[in-house]
């Protein structure tokens, strides 16, 4: 009887020290980034923006850099943009690429989303990546950035 008292009291203090974990937000390095990680918003004027970083949450991610950016606004008619056209990306403060497509669209009106692609990889030797996105809602210029090496 002794024995599966202490199991169970075992048991339950496992249990509070995982649950405790997971209520401060703990991760282990080796757990690897969150989407919460990788994204970035922006909410100015009309429209909020929301870019989020995802090479790293795939297993095997191609040459090419992927965004997903979702777009929310209750004013203005986002189906009159074009996304790809306004889309840049920048590694250091350096040059600015164009963005290679917008992918897999989906939404309309006032509530879209889908993939940017840029031209990779990123040198291992970069500290800064941005996306820019221009001239959407009336704001000249969104600035969406992650610090590297990601954390």
């Amino acid at each position: 009887m002794r024995f599966y008292r202490r199991q169970a009291r075992s048991t339950f203090w496992m249990a509070v020290i995982v649950f405790s974990l997971m209520l401060i937000g703990w991760r282990s390095p080796a757990l690897g980034l969150s989407k919460k990680d990788l994204r970035r918003i922006n909410d100015q004027g009309p429209v909020e923006i929301a870019v989020m970083y995802l090479n790293p949450l795939q297993k095997e991610a191609g040459p090419e850099l992927s965004f997903e950016v979702r777009m929310s606004t209750h004013s203005v008619d986002l189906d009159a943009y074009k996304i790809e056209n306004m889309s840049f990306f920048r590694i250091d403060g350096g040059p600015e690429q164009k963005a290679l497509g917008w992918f897999k669209p989906g939404g309309g009106g006032h509530h879209i989303f889908g993939v940017l692609k840029f031209a990779g990889p990123i040198p291992s030797e970069a500290r800064s990546l941005q996306v820019i996105i221009r001239g959407i809602g009336g704001v000249g210029e969104r600035i969406f950035e992650w610090k590297l090496p990601l954390e």
